[in-house]
């Protein structure tokens, strides 16, 4: 090679080799000659001049080779972002520990992936822009043991290099798409200097960006695009998406839950309704998919351009959502209005729309009617409509989904992505652990432990904390205007939204000048979303509002809770009862609550600011006279707001015996905390509270526990007594004690006459039976009783009380009963005469359950919303009977159920299906997936969709009907079916029921 033919290139290479075998004090003036020989004296001085920072390198990868590590973490901080940095690559370029969106099965099923480090090559983070998926291990793991690990986040950020690390081996692969990694090449004993030319070419950043311009899946020329402006600047927007946990959604299929990640739902490429209670991350979910549908238009995976619209804003600009979505476009793009129309026909759109429940019913309706006029007109355009109540006007084509809280998985992958220790939630009180299923609130018990280093006791110190943290800036006076315009705020819009102008108008009337404003809107708390004003998290307005209620005067608070409607947040309960620091308080919550939401005064429990002190310092008789009027007005009062037509037949259940009026007698001991207690009547006693050992001889039954034990506090009295109110409600309707109404009375009768005829020979009270001839038979009987005690149960009757019933009947008009069953084991099922026989039974059983549940309810009426069941029915089933061919004939019910608008179409439609297999997967998954669907839009147009819609289908052995009457006499199949649908329905009721005090 001759003088003047090495190019810059060629000379630094030389350089850098003649370097590695120079001492540390080398001259030029040495070297010299050889150089001369190779190089003129420019290239010489311009190769030096920029190979001076070489010696600064230099000594970075000298460096690499001797390092020792200690642990995985080791090689991250001392390996992995030195070297990345070495390589070209700013803080900026470099993503730690960034979520890949979906589920591995390494380790632990369902575990959550995340990246070590992606590397991207400039500071706005997108799938087209990323160049280096980085996982390290430990110095003793082999590097290839994280491979497949390593190229799942690869395909899942795009990309195109995989670097594995331990410290002291490093390999590097080349994704392919479809087909295995390509091994670039791999570094053994920290042989880095040697190999840094192979490092460098292959990832030094300009290298790396040149390289993937090559690649078809790689796409860095985003400003080339027609909306390029309006997705660049939505990208950056959306930037703090990184930090959020990626979600899953929830469909039903059945009985069973489909759990899909949230980019499942986007690739659905249908419209999607997706319900969730305040706090659990609507908001942050719209973020989400409006990311995520970016990132797929940069890979061009994805034709829609997302357009994220809060609600609040389409009725404070009073505009339609396709004139809302195209504004937003043109402040970025400058287009006309045509031209964007044009593209909304040809290619679609993604609208996420948010906080549809924060508005009127009215404008909610205005929406909800437009989208389905937009998804009519623009057969491209896709809706992604997030709130925490179903919309009762129908979403047309719309999936269901329910965004669920928080799992223990969610709240482990919360610690890391915020670098927390994974034992917080081992450690933390079990109060803050359930309040961590709510992800707002399990992201503050994250930041709170990470910076304080303590678990939050309680839900309001949480938000106080949140609070007073945004203002810790402030001096006191401007922390004082501060908290003022936050209680207007919440006051003056309860579902936390005002317009601009209003928020301004209230600041000045407040005297915060325009300095004060912008830095309370800049605090963290509140945002700015085109022309309206909203708290970050409706939680923290509910917080607000609490906070100021309760620190009003006990007869404004009284006013206020007298008016009090169940549209507040589902919060609003609980941190009204957490900020009631005194008994009087707290009774004048929980009970105006209960007037209005039995759940959410259950469920307020919870969270009650604890009194236990205060009581435990009063006299033995004032504790306890505290005590137990907690457990006896909890009692009374829920009775008489919900179950007053069944309030002898508890007070019976509770006393032991008939009672007037409820009254409790009971110790409270204090070493250890426990009590003693029992009811009794008290319509002759001038208390219904009595306080000491003695009196407990007024009680037929008592009861003892040690409160301690059981995870409850000195202030526990409302928890304990509802627990007795549930079990006496749930005895009540086993027993067959709720009154119904002719098809009470008929299959009541009907079972004690199959019992009569089989146990006790009266063969004349079989088949048809004439209620007239009935009353002759039985009224010489009329003293006697019959039936049968199984273990606790009682199963007698009294023949009076039958007569009794025959008479009711004949009031009715009704002459004579039939039975509707027949004996499975006697029909001809495959005669057409045996099939209508049997057709007819099962259509009776389906008709008449479901009547008799309703007479049930009549018992109920004002707990009727709060019962799933009878939101659902009524329903008529669809049933095929199949043969097996078992030997012995059995037959199989293959069920499911529709919405019907009357009770009148109540029954069953029965198809046959002999000799053939239990058709188990009768219902499918896709066949599930579309009955659910059909089930849920039944429910819009029949008007009665909630959030409580549910429905099921199964497949199982036909039972004989005649086995429960003949040998259990108060009790046929019918009452069976209907007390367990009643049960169901006050088990969802009592669910939210707190079991234990859970923060001692």
């Amino acid at each position: 090679m001759g003088m003047g033919e090495v190019g810059k290139g060629d000379s630094m290479t030389l350089l850098r080799e003649l370097r590695l075998k120079m001492d540390a004090n080398w001259h030029l003036v040495e070297f010299g000659p050889i150089l001369s020989l190779l190089c003129t004296r420019t290239e010489i001085q311009h190769c030096l001049q920029e190979t001076q920072f070489l010696d600064k390198d230099l000594e970075i990868w000298e460096q690499f080779d001797s390092l020792k590590f200690e642990n995985e973490g080791d090689v991250e901080t001392r390996f992995v972002v030195p070297l990345l940095e070495t390589l070209g690559y700013s803080k900026e370029d470099i993503a730690s520990k960034p979520s890949a969106g979906f589920y591995i099965q390494e380790g632990r099923k369902g575990r959550k992936s995340e990246a070590d480090y992606i590397v991207y090559s400039e500071e706005n983070h997108t799938i087209a822009n990323s160049l280096i998926t980085v996982e390290a291990k430990g110095p003793k793991v082999s590097i290839f043991d994280g491979k497949d690990q390593a190229e799942s986040y690869a395909l899942s950020f795009r990309t195109p290099f995989v670097l594995c690390c331990n410290g002291r081996s490093l390999a590097l692969w080349q994704l392919q798409v479809s087909t295995e990694c390509d091994l670039l090449f791999e570094i053994h004993q920290g042989s880095y200097l040697k190999m840094r030319d192979q490092i460098e070419g292959a990832l030094q950043k300009h290298v790396a960006i040149s390289h993937c311009s090559k690649l078809k899946f790689k796409n860095f020329d985003l400003t080339g695009r027609d909306y390029s402006a309006y997705e660049l600047s939505e990208n950056k927007r959306l930037a703090e998406c990184s930090k959020f946990l990626p979600r899953r959604l929830i469909t039903r299929n059945g009985d069973q839950e489909e759990n899909l990640d949230y980019q499942e739902v986007l690739s659905r490429n249908r419209s999607a309704l997706i319900v969730a209670k305040s706090g659990y991350g609507k908001s942050v979910l719209a973020k989400l998919f409006c990311k995520s549908a970016l990132e797929k238009r940069f890979q061009k995976n994805y034709n829609l351009l997302p357009v994220e619209i809060v609600a609040e804003d389409l009725k404070v600009t009073n505009q339609t959502i396709k004139d809302y979505a195209i504004e937003r476009i043109r402040a970025h793009c400058c287009m006309a209005k045509s031209v964007i129309e044009k593209y909304i026909k040809e290619n679609g759109f993604l609208l996420i729309v948010d906080g549809i429940n924060r508005i009127p019913h009215i404008d909610q309706t205005k929406i909800v009617n437009e989208i389905n006029r937009i998804t009519r007109d623009f057969r491209r355009v896709r809706f992604i409509v997030l709130t925490s109540q179903i919309p009762t006007t129908q979403l047309e084509s719309a999936e269901a989904f329910e965004l669920p809280g928080f799992d223990e998985d969610d709240r482990q992958s919360l610690a890391k992505l915020h670098d927390v220790p994974y034992f917080i939630w081992a450690n933390c009180p079990r109060a803050i652990y359930e309040m961590a299923g709510i992800p707002v609130l399990a992201e503050r018990i994250v930041f709170g432990f990470k910076d304080n280093g303590f678990y939050y006791q309680r839900i309001n110190d949480i938000f106080e904390d949140w609070v007073r943290s945004s203002f810790a800036g402030f001096s006191h006076a401007e922390r004082a205007l501060a908290f003022a315009l936050m209680d207007q705020l919440a006051l003056s819009f309860r579902s936390s939204s005002i317009s601009v102008a209003d928020f301004d108008k209230l600041a000045g009337e407040l005297g915060c000048k325009a300095p004060l404003k912008e830095q309370i809107l800049g605090c963290g708390l509140l945002e700015v979303s085109n022309r309206s004003v909203e708290f970050v998290h409706e939680t923290v307005a509910t917080y607000v509002r609490a906070k100021y209620l309760m620190s009003n005067s006990v007869e404004d608070i009284d006013h206020y809770i007298a008016n009090y409607r169940s549209e507040e947040n589902h919060l609003f309960a609980a941190l009204l009862m957490a900020e009631s620091e005194e008994r009087r308080e707290q009774e004048l919550v929980w009970k105006g609550v209960l007037k209005e939401d039995i759940c959410q005064a259950f469920g307020s429990l919870r969270y009650r600011a604890d009194l236990s002190i205060p009581l435990l310092e009063l006299s033995e008789d004032s504790r306890a006279l505290w005590y137990f009027s907690d457990m006896l007005d909890a009692i009374t009062v829920a009775i008489d707001a919900y179950f007053q037509d069944l309030k002898p037949a508890i007070y019976r259940r509770l006393c032991g015996c008939e009672a007037g009026s409820l009254g409790i007698a009971g110790v409270l001991r204090t070493d250890p905390l426990g009590i003693e207690y029992g009811f009794f009547d008290a319509s002759s006693s001038e208390a219904t509270v009595l306080t000491g050992s003695q009196h407990l001889t007024r009680c037929q039954v008592w009861s003892g526990r040690e409160l301690k034990a059981v995870g409850l506090r000195a202030d526990s009295g409302r928890i304990v007594g509802l627990k007795h109110l549930y079990s006496a409600v749930l005895n009540v309707c086993d027993r067959g004690e709720i009154r119904g109404q002719q098809i009470w009375l008929e299959e009541k009768t009907m079972s004690r006459f199959l019992y009569l005829a089989r146990q006790h020979d009266q063969k004349e009270l079989e088949g048809i039976v004439s209620l007239t001839n009935a009353v002759k038979i039985l009224t010489s009987l009329s003293d006697a009783r019959a039936g049968v005690r199984l273990g606790r149960r009682d199963c007698w009757f009294c023949i009076s009380d039958l007569l009794s019933d025959l008479s009711t009947l004949m009031d009715m008009g009704v002459a004579s009963v039939r039975p509707w069953w027949v004996d499975p084991q006697r029909v001809d099922i495959i005669s057409e005469i045996g099939r209508h026989e049997y057709a007819s039974m099962v259509d009776s059983y389906y008709s008449r359950s479901q009547l008799l549940y309703f007479e049930y309810l009549e018992s109920f009426s004002k707990l009727r919303e709060f019962f799933p069941g009878a939101q659902n029915r009524p329903h008529r089933y669809s049933v095929n009977v199949t043969t097996l061919d078992l030997g012995n004939g059995k037959l199989v019910w293959d069920y499911s159920s529709m919405p019907v608008a009357e009770i009148s179409e109540v029954g069953a439609e029965v198809k046959f299906e002999s000799n053939g297999k239990s058709s188990a997967s009768h219902f499918e998954a896709n066949r599930a997936r579309a009955y659910s669907e059909a089930y849920r839009e039944k429910l819009v147009q029949v008007g009665r969709i909630s959030n409580m819609w549910s429905y099921s289908f199964g497949s199982g052995l036909a039972s004989s009907f005649l086995q429960n009457s003949e040998n259990y006499p108060n009790e046929s199949p019918i009452t069976k079916r209907a007390k367990q649908w009643l049960q169901d329905d006050l088990k969802t009721v009592f669910r939210e029921l707190p079991d234990s005090d859970y923060s001692n």
